[in-house]
């Protein structure tokens, strides 16, 4: 699994970002973690997407965006890939302009790990 990063040199951050790691929501599949974001920025509760994520913070301004795409129609059907760690939704002008979401995987399942803007 991937260490968080150690942002300037005190322990504290480290230490926050590790609590932020054990506290990130785990999927085992992609139709929870959109039924999930889809329920909570329909009733504007960014704060539990952020919570949800292994990031620190997440924009509100990106959520907002994100609130206007239908997740659910967008991704029905779709699964978390069988190999690899890492997997995107969205971003680099794809099916959400410029917003990504980014999943990384753990021994329990799929986390999100950053909701961010490309441009």
């Amino acid at each position: 699994p991937r260490m968080p990063s150690l942002s300037r040199h005190t322990s504290n951050t480290y230490q926050l970002d590790k609590d932020k790691m054990a506290a990130a929501k785990v999927f085992n599949k992609l139709s929870e973690a959109v039924t999930f974001l889809s329920d909570a920025l329909k009733q504007k509760k960014f704060s539990s997407v952020t919570q949800a994520t292994k990031a620190k913070e997440v924009d509100d301004f990106y959520l907002e965006q994100l609130a206007e795409y239908d997740l659910e129609a967008l991704y029905a059907g779709r699964t978390f890939p069988a190999e690899g760690t890492e997997f995107k939704l969205g971003g680099h002008d794809k099916e959400l302009g410029h917003l990504h979401i980014d999943f990384v995987r753990q021994d329990a399942g799929w986390v999100i790990d950053n909701i961010w803007m490309c441009r």
